[in-house]
């Protein structure tokens, strides 16, 4: 069994606001997609759960799909949906 990997996570907005803190690391499972990391996400957190269905991830300023595989190291940034106009 591989060991997992690191990635740091930055939390903007709402999310940031529910989980308490702007960034922070997190363990995966090697070849883990971003489907799965919003899984873990919002088992780690809970209180993230509100928006996990539309949650948009970027890593090095292109946004990710569900079925992206995260490295190990990389630096993920999330963003709620955002309303307004």
């Amino acid at each position: 069994m591989s060991d997992p990997i690191q990635i740091t996570v930055l939390c903007f907005a709402g999310l940031k606001e529910k989980i308490g803190t702007s960034k922070f690391s997190f363990s995966l499972p090697v070849n883990s997609s971003c489907a799965n990391f919003k899984q873990r996400l919002v088992t780690a957190h809970p209180e993230a759960k509100v928006y996990s269905s539309h949650l948009l991830v970027a890593r090095n300023g292109s946004y990710l799909n569900d079925s992206d595989i995260i490295n190990n190291q990389d630096e993920l940034a999330c963003f709620p949906p955002v309303s307004g106009g």
